[in-house]
């Protein structure tokens, strides 16, 4: 394949993947809005297929900058293979 067939192939796979992340919302936003919704927790690979990659350092900043009570446990929403986490929102510290 030349470059040029190369290129329209890429275009052409952009406007057709089936594949969009919401961008209504930062992932931020998102992460939010998932915690306070799931009191139960929400798994990391919710936040995988919400296109949220790095929900851990997220969840950092939610604990260490905006004072979240977030805990992190093993998931049982799920029935993984191997171990998955869960993050269960508590509320937050007023110091």
């Amino acid at each position: 394949m030349n470059l040029e067939g190369l290129m329209s192939w890429a275009e052409d796979e952009e406007t057709n993947s089936s594949a969009q992340a919401d961008h209504k919302y930062t992932q931020m936003e998102t992460l939010k809005g998932l915690l306070l919704e799931n009191p139960e927790g929400v798994c990391n690979t919710e936040l995988l297929e919400r296109y949220i990659p790095r929900g851990s350092a997220l969840i950092w900043t939610l604990r260490h900058e905006e004072q979240w009570e977030i805990e992190t446990e093993t998931c049982n929403l799920h029935e993984h293979k191997n171990r998955q986490v869960k993050y269960v929102y508590y509320g937050r510290r007023f110091e």
